[in-house]
């Protein structure tokens, strides 16, 4: 009966931990990944005057009466005047004009010239006619808003340029863009300011291939690649049931009999004997019996059966990815230190540039600046997905890359943001004799 009362006493103890409730599932909240995010660009949807940052036109000839490819190009980078200093923060656009003229070419469509898609057929520009020789000039400041836990870590532009267009961010010239339909450039960082006020200024050139009936302007999407400052997604599920029923059962009888008889008989006989004659006869005899019988039986049983199940299960699941970077960094190499000039028409080769990516993702958004003996200074818009990846003739277009001019070259690469080193190498002239 007892056995069967400690049963149910337990049983109902364990039964009542069971029933309480099991602890939540909490999870920390899931981060989204790195991104790309669109911070300004030139709208679409109407043609005409539209209002958007400050505009000027200037009679600045950058191809010198030229048009065609074969132009020189100078850069509109004045000193002193009234556009002194213009691409920079300190200077006053007050007196320029608050509306771009939002236009499309029927050339453009002919020849397969591509806008950018997110924009459609809308180029701007300083003015309502198409001119030879001029250079429009843009300025617009925007704020650069990070959300929090991110990390500014690449830029780039969706781009249209008609012809070639020089770009700054903040004073700093971040890309020169040849003449192309909708492309992208990557563009280095170190020049924006997250959470403040930045300054884009753009100048883009016409040459005088058309008589005045020749298409200019541009388009842009500028768009920032935010990282988040932690490996994500982090997924932290912790689950911990813990149940601990202990049943302490103690049964303990204790019987103590104790018999203790004692029996104590004594008997004492005395006979005297006392005759009167003078002899005296004593008898004393003394029977003394104590059977003392003592018996002590003390038992003692003690049953103490202590059961004591803990059952514990905690499960911890804690996918946590620990993910150390490996370092940015941006290689680029010449694979020849020395070359002739024209060289291919020589069968000799033209220069090959070689960009090695490592502690960057996928794509390589690279923008290739080349600048000549001359001091022109060229640049192509390159999307790579594998590391290292090489630029030459085939990828500029131009057969005698690298060896048109005489003299010292030089070129650098900017990868998602991250800026190579600068390459140099020597064209020669070296005369060709034929002896007969």
């Amino acid at each position: 009966m007892r056995v069967r009362l400690i049963g149910l006493i337990l049983f109902a103890i364990l039964l009542g931990v069971m029933s309480q409730p099991l602890p939540s599932v909490t999870a920390g909240p899931l981060q989204q990944a790195a991104y790309w995010t669109e911070v300004i660009r030139t709208p679409g949807g109407a043609y005409g005057w539209q209002s958007l940052g400050r505009w000027q036109r200037t009679t600045h000839d950058a191809y010198g009466g030229c048009g065609g490819t074969a132009c020189s190009f100078t850069p509109y980078e004045p000193t002193t005047g009234a556009n002194a200093q213009w691409w920079t923060p300190g200077y006053s656009d007050a007196a320029w004009s608050t509306s771009g003229y939002a236009d499309w070419h029927t050339d453009w469509t002919t020849y397969g010239w591509s806008p950018v898609p997110e924009i459609g057929p809308y180029v701007w520009k300083a003015g309502a006619v198409w001119l030879d020789g001029v250079t429009d000039l843009h300025r617009r400041t925007f704020t650069l808003s990070m959300p929090a836990g991110y990390t500014l870590t690449a830029a780039r532009v969706k781009f249209f340029s008609d012809n070639r267009s020089r770009w700054y961010l903040n004073g700093v010239l971040v890309a020169d863009l040849n003449a192309s339909f909708a492309n992208t450039a990557a563009l280095p960082t170190a020049s924006l300011l997250p959470g403040g006020t930045n300054l884009l200024a753009v100048a883009v050139s016409n040459d005088n291939f058309g008589h005045n009936s020749n298409p200019m302007g541009l388009q842009y999407v500028l768009e920032v690649y935010l990282s988040p400052n932690t490996p994500t997604p982090t997924a932290t599920a912790t689950r911990t049931p813990t149940r601990t029923p202990t049943s302490t059962a103690t049964n303990t009888p204790t019987s103590t009999p104790t018999r203790t008889p004692t029996s104590t008989s004594t008997a004492t006989a005395t006979r005297t004997q006392t005759p009167t004659s003078t002899s005296s006869a004593t008898a004393t005899a003394t029977a003394t019996r104590t059977p003392t019988a003592t018996a002590t039986s003390t038992s003692t049983a003690t049953r103490t059966p202590t059961s004591t199940p803990s059952q514990t299960p905690t499960r911890t699941s804690t996918p946590t990815a620990t993910w150390t970077p490996a370092p940015a960094q941006v290689i680029l190499s010449a694979q020849y230190p020395r070359l002739v000039q024209y060289a291919p028409a020589l069968g000799l080769p033209a220069q090959t540039l070689r960009i090695a990516v490592t502690g960057l993702v996928t794509p390589y958004l690279t923008s290739l600046f080349v600048t000549r003996p001359d001091g022109t200074v060229a640049a192509w818009p390159i999307v790579a997905m594998i590391s290292p990846y090489a630029f030459g003739s085939a990828e500029s277009g131009n057969v005698y890359f690298g060896v048109d001019q005489i003299g010292m070259w030089q070129a650098q690469a900017s990868v998602n943001g991250t800026a190579s080193n600068v390459v140099s190498w020597v064209t020669l002239w070296l005369p060709v004799h034929v002896t007969r």
